[in-house]
């Protein structure tokens, strides 16, 4: 086993609190028709299956289920989106998904199966022939730079591919960034109830943002991505102490919230760094220290923002 190992993870969030709550290494099948290469890697027997990245995101999200997790819906990136079992899978099951997909993504603005001759039409074509006034702007959330508004385009559509017995009618949601730098329009498909306001799917669209947030903190601040395990246990012990390390950064951020809304997983390993080694710094002292750094964060972000116009 090489260090470019591929997983599929799952993260438990609320608003801007996520958390890393399971993982599945994915094995090619070039790993699973070698059963040799996968005992000596210690992979169980059991593991030795191949399946897809997307067949292990359905494990993740049924696992889930059997543990009695609760979630109201499952949000995933356009390389899963774009996989149509996997969001017939989660329909067909009753779950609510919010999945990003490629712009060319096909769909119908009527149900194909009672009218065979309906069109298909690729969502970035269908966007380019809406007017202007059809966009709606929204604010998306909060952040430290202010309110962040986007533009929406929203329409409920059909999607039916050869095999389906009937069309799925879903929402699809366009949505960008009007003064951002990188003029990225995102495409999503959801499948909430027809009558979901158009700015609770802008919410939802928006809440992967945590997520990804929470990815770049686990590699920058807990080692994530940096490990050189070659064996199924030590990648797996790896990553389970890199959740708890993630967990634990929470916590102490809910715990400190009131105090130090502006802590960080960056202040938390600092802190750890001055303060375990040895006992050279009091806690009080450390405390203060925190205070000043965010005081001075907060005057920095501030100042960008004045001379951005904001």
């Amino acid at each position: 086993m090489d260090n470019c190992q591929v997983a599929v993870f799952a993260a438990l969030g609320r608003g801007e609190r996520a958390s890393l709550v399971d993982a599945r290494l994915y094995l090619p099948e070039v790993w699973t028709n070698d059963k040799a290469r996968c005992e000596k890697a210690g992979v169980p027997k059991n593991a030795c299956k191949y399946r897809s990245k997307h067949e292990l995101a359905l494990d993740i999200v049924e696992h889930a289920l059997e543990l009695g997790i609760r979630f109201e819906w499952v949000a995933v990136d356009a390389f899963y989106g774009e996989n149509g079992s996997l969001l017939r899978a989660l329909d067909d099951t009753g779950l609510r998904f919010v999945a990003d997909v490629h712009p060319d993504q096909r769909i119908y603005l009527e149900d194909p199966i009672k009218n065979p001759n309906a069109p298909s039409i690729r969502a970035y074509e269908w966007a380019e022939q809406q007017p202007a006034q059809r966009w709606r702007r929204i604010r998306a959330r909060e952040s430290t730079k202010g309110t962040i508004e986007v533009e929406v385009l929203h329409q409920r559509v059909w999607l039916c591919r050869e095999g389906d017995k009937r069309a799925y009618c879903w929402h699809l949601m366009i949505r960008r960034e009007p003064h951002s730098e990188t003029g990225r329009t995102k495409y999503t498909l959801c499948n909430a109830t027809a009558d979901t306001p158009v700015r609770r799917l802008t919410f939802l669209q928006g809440q992967r943002y945590w997520v990804e947030r929470l990815f770049q903190d686990a590699k920058q601040e807990s080692g994530l991505s940096d490990y050189q395990a070659r064996g199924w246990t030590s990648w797996h012990h790896h990553v389970a102490m890199v959740s708890m390390a993630m967990l634990f950064m929470l916590e102490q951020r809910e715990a400190l919230r009131e105090d130090l809304p502006l802590l960080t997983c960056a202040d938390i390993e600092w802190a750890l760094k001055l303060l375990l080694p040895a006992r050279t710094t009091d806690v009080s002292e450390l405390y203060r220290i925190l205070q000043d750094r965010h005081r001075k964060r907060q005057a920095a972000i501030d100042s960008a923002y004045t001379k951005q116009g904001g």
